[in-house]
């Protein structure tokens, strides 16, 4: 519940009772915190278990409900809450107590507004401000709306949102589809519905030829033709392009698009038919929609088909009042530090879960130098851990050679970048990805780094590398930032998208791959690339030939590619 909604006097609101005109928030859907103290009225909390202490209104003898129990001011609830017939004492446990402040310390917590409410976990308070999103979300299923569209960044619960949603329309006895863009996404939809809703049957729409994954929930029903969908209320889950092969008019009653910012508005109309209501969730750094074909010709269009969904809707101005749209405020995945740096890529702005310097990567063995990259690590290592909060990105250049950059793959650049794994293993990093890691961090396996580039290429040229070191590095997943999307690893090994590209394209600017790039880390990522960027960037001059009152990509792309390295350059992270 956000901070400052107020609610009727004994009104309920999605499962929670809130009392009186106080300001309350809900914590993992049970709980309450205080988040105001108005001047007439006395503050509502839950403290622990069954627990109340407080009282919302000054008046004797009102009866409200908390969480479903019935009490009034004069009366315990459970006998664990009794109130003096003094307005300021309180009885919690047998002891007397004036003021919730004089609560002992464990069960004390200061929220954001000033507030004294119950101590929460880390997961709790995720959850708490999530739980606003889905809410609303739910309030959007079970009403009338048309259009409810939900920004959020890199690692924040995207799934998770869609799969709570669906509460509402699930309990509304609705014909729900879920639209998402690859078939491992669909799997896991199911998966999750399936393990949320024990009692719901889940409809997978898929090709007659795919083959049921091992461990499947027993409750996903395979589907492949159109005739076969049961009638009545239903979830059924097909990617974007099974759903568009199948005509649908009316079938459904609203349709849910997973990782929408991945899907192009050309994709979107061939199925726009199966449902009148749409909610969109997606993360709008991503990487655009791949168009295998020339889309000059739309670009000046009002409704480009190569664009986002998201896109076009938020931009067009005529669907402003049928649209709802919501964000996603806290980023799970990534490092305090790495947030900051990711924030630059989006129109909005979200947080980070993780406090600052609980993420690190750092050695706990001292080797002597050996390999292409040992002293480029040593030194990113050094430079990471220099401050009293750790970074947790860094930049290690290697020279440019003095005859000019090699043709087609840089066989040398992906020897340096699998010498980058190697030498993390050789000084026996350890990390932290998790509160409670911060004092116990764990040691890096081979298993827990990842390595993107952006052509197959020169992944291809790492893996033979990396498979040249050693056998044990032959399971490292190296892939392009496409297929990392929406995956995650401790700690990331990326070559820079410019490395080894003298002029620029419009491609290589593309700010989505550097996001993807730099936010697929929970510990730390190191930044592979040629000397020569920066002075390609200071040398190269953007066309600006985009349509028309089109957005220039190309010039943004510049821009950010260049704070980017500003970013690293002002903390001392290049190496």
């Amino acid at each position: 519940m956000d901070a400052g909604a107020r609610f009727p006097r004994s009104s309920r609101h999605q499962g929670g009772w809130f009392i009186g005109h106080c300001r309350c928030a809900e914590v993992a859907g049970e709980g309450f915190v205080v988040l105001d103290r108005g001047s007439n009225h006395r503050r509502c909390a839950r403290l622990v278990g069954s627990q109340i202490f407080d009282r919302t209104d000054g008046q004797a003898g009102r009866r409200s409900d908390v969480a479903g129990s019935a009490f009034d001011s004069d009366r315990g609830l459970s006998g664990a809450f009794h109130r003096e017939p003094q307005l300021s004492h309180y009885r919690v446990d047998g002891k007397r107590i004036r003021h919730p402040r004089l609560l002992p310390p464990q069960h004390r917590v200061r929220d954001g507004a000033g507030g004294i409410g119950c101590r929460r976990s880390r997961r709790d308070r995720w959850r708490c401000r999530m739980s606003s999103v889905v809410r609303a979300l739910r309030s959007f299923v079970s009403g009338s709306g048309a259009i409810a569209v939900v920004k959020a960044p890199p690692g924040s619960g995207k799934t998770y949102t869609l799969v709570e949603s669906l509460d509402a329309g699930i309990k509304g006895r609705q014909r729900i589809v879920v639209a998402a863009q690859t078939n491992n996404q669909v799997d896991e939809i199911c998966g999750r519905i399936a393990a949320r809703y024990d009692k719901q049957t889940v409809i997978r729409f898929s090709s007659s030829g795919y083959q049921r994954p091992a461990n499947t929930n027993d409750r996903v029903v395979y589907i492949d033709r159109k005739n076969a969908i049961p009638d009545g209320p239903l979830v059924m889950v097909g990617t974007v392009a099974k759903l568009a092969l199948s005509k649908f008019d009316g079938d459904f009653d609203i349709i849910f698009v997973d990782e929408a910012w991945q899907m192009a508005w050309a994709d979107f109309l061939p199925m726009r038919h199966a449902a009148d209501r749409y909610v969109f969730i997606g993360d709008p750094g991503q990487i655009p929609p791949t168009v295998a074909i020339d889309v000059d010709r739309w670009e000046s269009s009002d409704h480009p088909p190569h664009q986002a969904t998201p896109t076009l809707i938020l931009s067009n101005p005529n669907l402003a009042p049928l649209r709802t749209e919501l964000r996603l405020p806290t980023c799970r995945r990534l490092p305090f530090d790495s947030v900051q740096l990711v924030n630059r890529f989006y129109d909005f702005e979200f947080d980070s879960d993780a406090k600052q310097g609980e993420r690190f990567i750092r050695p706990t063995k001292n080797v002597r130098s050996g390999g292409p990259a040992a002293d480029a690590v040593d030194a990113a290592l050094v430079a990471m851990n220099a401050s009293r909060h750790p970074s947790t990105t860094s930049i290690l250049q290697m020279p440019t050679p003095a005859a000019g950059l090699p043709v087609g793959t840089d066989i040398e650049l992906a020897r340096y970048t699998a010498a980058v794994v190697a030498r993390l293993i050789e000084r026996r990093c350890e990390v932290s990805t998790a509160p409670d890691e911060k004092s116990a961090p764990r040691m890096l396996r081979s298993a827990d780094i990842g390595v993107v580039s952006t052509h197959n290429l020169m992944n291809t040229a790492i893996q033979n590398e990396l498979r040249a070191l050693s056998s044990k590095y032959a399971d490292i997943r190296v892939t392009t930032p496409e297929r990392w999307q929406g995956l995650e690893k401790p700690v990331m090994v990326a070559v820079h998208p410019l490395s080894g590209v003298m002029s620029p394209s419009a491609f290589d600017l593309e700010t989505g791959r550097l996001c993807v790039m730099s936010s697929r880390h929970q510990a730390a990522c190191f930044f592979v690339t040629r000397d020569h960027v920066s002075d390609t960037l200071d040398d190269h001059l953007p066309l600006a030939d985009q349509a028309l009152g089109a957005l220039d990509a190309v010039g943004k792309g510049h821009a950010l590619h260049r704070e980017f390295l500003a970013y690293h350059r002002e903390r001392n992270l290049i190496v």
